[in-house]
């Protein structure tokens, strides 16, 4: 929390305070020296819009420093992340700004505010230019679009950084250790001409066997407790001409983050799940591939989990048989298993916020659709626009 310069007094590094997400962060002058406080440290809280974005920073009135209380900087965004110049202020410097990612160009005002570098940890973001400086690690599942692309070129439904799809419940229920159950649940619509019945059992059944370890179940740590997490899929066959209305049956606002839908079709290069870095609810299964364990493999993205194909280690991690492993890396892609570790990934950040269900991340208005060869999807209807 301090460092000390020579033996002087001691500093305080800018340090973020979190919650069940940062929310604030801590910086100042001295503040330690021998054994008294001389100075008060600046705390500045960061308030966001639904998107993740910072729109407003405030600070914390410090009298004995003399540190001014009130609105220190504010943000618009233009769709793309970079400031809206007239109507963004900020002498601040590496703050999380848009999609709280950390802008690293120094102060925020004026040209720097429309051409600020985002950290996405994997790559580098230009708001300015909307799109990253490097190739997209998981490039070889898109080999459609551009490996360079933000967010499938559309910002406004999409982010790179959130998107799964289930809905986790607190039960009542404890297992035999006492330990209480959280219940996902997963209903996955199957459409197209490799939906059938067969499809539809092989699926639901191995989705339940693999996520639930064969009645063992995995654990996990949300909101500072351990739970045993038990999965509930499940698999129906739904008319293609059906898809887009129960898609979007709640209205844009209230897309039902259970809801999953994939076309099963054989003349595809793979199956893929429509999905920003860490997720996304639709895409397509390619019908062989449906008994060697990927459709688990995309679930997995679904909700989020980690892509062993991108680690450091891919070679020596691509020898196992964890379901993050893609089949075409996998020696044995049958066989492929959800561990532990795929679970513990996939709730690393999950919270119920005080509450007693929360989405295990968000639906989104888009199909697959391979007529479309730029993007392979389309937008579904707003209902309440038509």
């Amino acid at each position: 929390m301090y460092k000390q310069n020579g033996g002087g007094a001691a500093n305080i590094e800018k340090r973020y305070i979190y919650g069940s997400d940062q929310i604030a962060s801590l910086s100042g002058p001295n503040t330690y020296s021998g054994s008294s406080i001389t100075a008060l440290p600046e705390r500045l809280y960061e308030l966001r819009d639904h998107l993740g974005n910072t729109r407003v920073v405030f600070g914390h009135n410090t009298p004995s420093n003399n540190l001014a209380s009130g609105i220190k900087a504010y943000f618009n965004y233009y769709a793309f992340g970079s400031g809206q110049v007239e109507r963004t202020y900020s002498p601040l410097s590496s703050l999380f700004t848009y999609n709280n990612k950390r802008n690293v160009s120094g102060n925020l005002t004026g040209v720097n505010a429309a051409s600020g570098l985002l950290d996405y940890g994997a790559r580098w973001y230009r708001s300015d230019y909307g799109r990253f400086l490097s190739i997209d690690p998981l490039a070889q599942e898109f080999p459609w679009q551009s490996p360079y692309l933000y967010a499938g070129d559309n910002p406004i439904y999409f982010i790179d950084a959130e998107g799964k799809s289930g809905v986790a419940y607190k039960t009542d229920l404890k297992n035999k250790d006492g330990r209480p159950i959280v219940k996902v649940v997963t209903n996955v619509f199957i459409y197209g001409a490799g939906a059938n019945e067969q499809a539809r059992v092989a699926i639901e059944t191995d989705a339940n066997k693999n996520w639930n370890n064969n009645g063992e179940y995995f654990v996990t740590m949300i909101d500072g407790e351990m739970y045993e997490i038990q999965f509930e899929f499940n698999v129906k066959i739904i008319d293609k001409a059906s898809v887009d209305a129960k898609l979007v049956e709640g209205g844009y606002n209230n897309l039902n983050a259970e809801n999953n839908f994939f076309e099963v079709r054989n003349d595809v290069n793979a199956s893929i799940t429509f999905a920003t870095e860490t997720g996304g609810n639709t895409g397509v299964l390619k019908s062989s591939e449906v008994g060697m364990e990927s459709p688990n493999h995309e679930f997995n993205h679904g909700y989020g989990g980690e892509d062993k194909d991108t680690d450091a280690e891919d070679n020596a991690k691509s020898r196992d048989n964890d379901i993050a492993v893609q089949s075409k890396n996998s020696k044995s892609p049958g066989t492929r298993k959800v561990t532990q570790a795929n679970i513990t990934a996939i709730f690393k950040n999950f919270s119920f916020n005080g509450g007693n269900k929360a989405n295990v991340g968000s639906a989104r208005p888009f199909l697959y659709d391979k007529s479309n060869r730029s993007t392979q999807s389309r937008q579904v209807p707003d209902p309440d626009k038509n």
